[in-house]
């Protein structure tokens, strides 16, 4: 018997549902696999960081034996130090005591000798309290108005004995005063800088000067300051900043117009590069001169020790 047009429907039917049921499978089977792939993916995931915690608890393992290690050879250095300390406490010990007896030996033979001055002496006093104080007596008090120089001169006046000694060292004493008060004072003798004929008025002004040598000894104490504060300065700046601090030029320029101030300063700059140039040929003279002696110093030195 042929199917109908119902049978038809109900099949069609039935199809569609299959199919939906179908789809609704296939849809969650996609969403099972899906989520299959996530957890492969985590799974993997999770291998990889148990690889990494493996490869850290390894590496902590080593660090671990490399710290037992080092604290061992801690340990055994510290037991050479102490040996080696205990060893070098010994030596010094020995050394101490070995310096202590010396020097007890050296305290016995000076008490030796003590009592061999000791000795000595008494029987000079026992001399002297039999014969008197009368061949000791001193002709010439020593504390007595100051009458010591007078003794000494009269001495130096009347000695006629000369020592080669003596006389070879007051040689050398008067030689190096001389060169140092020709160093010191060539700019103030005959063909110096300064050693020209003073006018009056320049003379007028000197006796009006103090006697002393304080306002030279103030400009050498502002020189070693400058140079302390100034070490890589030249002598030419030292100079001119202490000839400006000394001899009031500020002042002086202020009582100037401002013409005549204009004109010192141009000339100033003008002739101050040559008296730079000036000053440093001088140095480097001086430099010279010195270098010359220390050579011929260290010559004569080795000519002595051949």
């Amino acid at each position: 018997m042929p199917p109908t047009d119902n049978d038809n429907s109900s099949l069609g039917n039935e199809c569609k549902k299959l199919k939906k049921t179908n789809e609704v499978l296939l849809s969650k089977n996609s969403e099972k696999d899906l989520q299959i792939s996530i957890l492969k993916e985590e799974r993997n995931d999770l291998k990889y960081e148990n690889e990494k915690l493996h490869d850290i608890q390894n590496l902590l393992d080593l660090n671990l034996e490399q710290n037992r290690a080092l604290t061992r050879q801690l340990k055994e250095k510290e037991i050479e130090l102490d040996k080696g300390k205990k060893s070098r406490t010994y030596k010094l010990n020995v050394t101490l005591k070995k310096k202590i007896k010396e020097a007890l030996d050296k305290i016995d033979v000076l008490n030796a000798e003590n009592e061999e001055l000791k000795t000595k002496l008494d029987s000079i006093l026992e001399s002297l309290s039999v014969h008197g104080l009368s061949k000791v007596e001193c002709a010439v008090p020593v504390f007595e108005d100051f009458l010591v120089d007078e003794a000494v001169k009269n001495s130096l006046a009347t000695s006629t004995c000369i020592d080669d000694v003596l006389m070879s060292t007051l040689k050398k004493i008067a030689k190096k005063r001389q060169d140092v008060l020709k160093r010191q004072l060539c700019d103030f003798l005959e063909g110096g800088i300064f050693g020209s004929h003073i006018d009056q008025e320049t003379q007028y002004i000197l006796n009006t000067c103090p006697l002393t040598n304080l306002s030279g000894e103030r400009l050498f104490g502002d020189m070693d300051y400058n140079q302390l504060r100034r070490r890589h300065g030249s002598t030419h700046h030292r100079s001119t900043v202490i000839m400006w601090k000394h001899n009031n030029t500020a002042k002086w320029l202020l009582n100037k117009s401002n013409g005549e101030r204009s004109k010192i300063m141009d000339s100033t700059i003008k002739h101050g590069k040559e008296l730079r140039q000036k000053h440093l040929e001088s140095v480097k003279k001086v430099n010279e001169e010195i270098k010359a002696k220390l050579l011929d110093t260290e010559k004569k030195m080795k000519e002595r020790e051949i």
